[in-house]
């Protein structure tokens, strides 16, 4: 190969790679109703079909503390949601019989078969696990995909900050001693694609692929790896924001926050702290108590947050203590580690004299 047809392919791979980075971009600030039809859109797609069903190529693996909301297929109509559109009230008055099925084959069996299954299995052997008639297996697969087109309600969020139009993400449900996601939406909670390379690379030696089709389906898996990255970043932010926050998460008490940074959440992750942003830029969540909130409040100022702790303590404090104290007692009460001067300063800021003179 010439030099000038290695530089023109490095262009070329560099150009591609710049566009993937633009497009991951776009997809990870991309609200979330907007992302759903995309993703919707390619499942659809007669070549996702194809590898999905017919050659399984591709199959969904759910992220680990996940779950998917379900609570407008409530078990009987005096449990339907308040205030929610009327076409899903219409929706269900028209297939009670239908939730009668799902009520006999439970919950479980219910988000494995239909809601979020992670390969795809025939109606006969849907049937059979769940042990109903197909029949009942195409009313149930035809209801959940009437209702997938609106379940984009669910996302509706209540808050209207500064104009600001968010979309909430997932309900954070208590589970045992920790927590799980339910996403509201089951594009995300069905999790990532795994794809099959291998069989893909043994489908096209057997010529079971069109020698038409084989450069759409690499265009296609492209596609559903930045989804991953978009589908898994927002999962790793949700899972350790969680974490670091359990206590208000749990308590829904905001003097349970602890600081937080993107910066170095996203130092902790592993990710460029603009994906972060991108992530969790107009999106909110409900915690166990029923409260919504905004994913950029689980990231209190630093500062603020030092500031309010050290006001804490010292009314808390009937005796005369040093900053040294002080100190000691920010970092093994709440976990601040700030040297003795900056406690000083911060006194001081307050306008709250020394130990000494107080």
């Amino acid at each position: 190969m010439s030099v000038l047809s290695q530089s023109n392919t490095l262009q070329i791979n560099q150009s591609t790679g710049q566009y993937l980075k633009i497009e991951q971009s776009n997809l990870l600030s991309m609200p979330l109703s907007e992302l759903n039809s995309v993703i919707r859109e390619i499942e659809n797609s007669e070549l996702f079909v194809k590898c999905f069903k017919e050659n399984k190529i591709i199959r969904y693996q759910r992220f680990d503390n996940s779950d998917t909301f379900i609570s407008y297929l409530k078990y009987d109509e005096s449990a339907l949601i308040d205030n929610q559109p009327p076409e899903i009230d219409s929706l269900l008055e028209n297939n009670k019989k239908t939730i009668e099925y799902i009520r006999k084959i439970g919950q479980d069996n219910f988000k494995k078969y239909f809601l979020i299954p992670e390969e795809y299995l025939s109606e006969d052997r849907v049937a059979f696990a769940c042990g109903i008639p197909v029949a009942y297996v195409r009313d149930i697969n035809n209801l959940v995909n009437d209702m997938a087109v609106l379940d984009e309600f669910h996302s509706i969020s209540s808050l209207n900050v500064n104009d600001i139009n968010y979309t909430k993400v997932a309900s954070i449900d208590r589970d045992g001693d920790g927590f799980k996601i339910s996403y509201y939406l089951n594009s995300l909670a069905r999790g990532r694609y795994l794809i099959n390379y291998e069989m893909f690379e043994e489908h096209i030696a057997g010529k079971c692929i069109n020698d038409d089709e084989v450069g759409k389906i690499r265009s296609l898996f492209k596609k559903l790896e930045m989804i991953n990255v978009c589908k898994q970043t927002l999962h790793s932010v949700l899972i350790n924001l969680i974490h670091k926050q359990s206590a208000y998460i749990d308590s829904g008490n905001f003097k349970d926050l602890l600081p937080l940074s993107q910066k170095e959440l996203a130092l902790q992750l592993g990710i460029n702290p603009a994906a972060l942003s991108r992530a969790t830029k107009c999106r909110t969540i409900d915690l166990p108590c029923g409260r919504e909130v905004t994913l950029k409040s689980l990231f209190p100022n630093p500062r603020k947050f030092r500031m309010a702790v050290l006001k804490k303590v010292l009314q808390s404090e009937n005796n005369l203590i040093s900053d040294r104290v002080i100190q000691s007692k920010l970092s093994g009460k709440y976990g601040v580690n700030i040297s003795r001067r900056t406690v000083a300063n911060m006194r001081k800021e307050l306008k709250i004299p020394a130990g000494g003179a107080r």
